[in-house]
């Protein structure tokens, strides 16, 4: 299979080629936190980064922690969550995907057009995550 190929890559199949819409690559991580994707070990482990101090990151020329292909920070929720990590990993153009095991949430955010920077410095997708558990907080 081309996987750049236009047909393929009109398809989402974000497993496959990188390529999907926001529901569809939350799902994909929420398959990884309810054990259908991958083993209960494997989420834990995962769950924590292997450079659990800020590194800058070369590409992001931003400060990260980092492990298993994820950038990590620290879960935004405490105590509930005190130690614990969310994992996610940006796109080109602000676009990201967050998987929060400790509340069995995934946050997908994708641009129908490049904007500047990662999402650890887009506004609009800070903006989105800080909503998401500003909710989570006063529920």
């Amino acid at each position: 299979m081309a996987v750049n190929d236009p047909d393929i890559l009109s398809l989402s199949m974000p497993a496959v080629t990188g390529v999907a819409n926001a529901a569809d690559l939350s799902r994909l991580f929420s398959l990884a936190l309810d054990g259908t994707l991958i083993r209960n070990s494997t989420l834990e482990r995962i769950s924590t980064p292997t450079l659990d101090d800020w590194h800058l990151e070369r590409v992001a020329l931003w400060p990260i922690r980092k492990g298993h292909g994820f950038f990590y920070e620290r879960n935004p929720i405490a105590p509930v969550s005190k130690g614990k990590f969310v994992f996610g990993h940006p796109g080109y153009g602000c676009q990201f995907v967050l998987a929060d095991p400790s509340n069995q949430l995934t946050i997908a955010y994708v641009a129908n057009g490049l904007k500047t920077g990662t999402a650890e410095v887009c506004t609009t997708y800070m903006r989105l995550q800080r909503a998401v558990y500003d909710a989570l907080r006063d529920s």
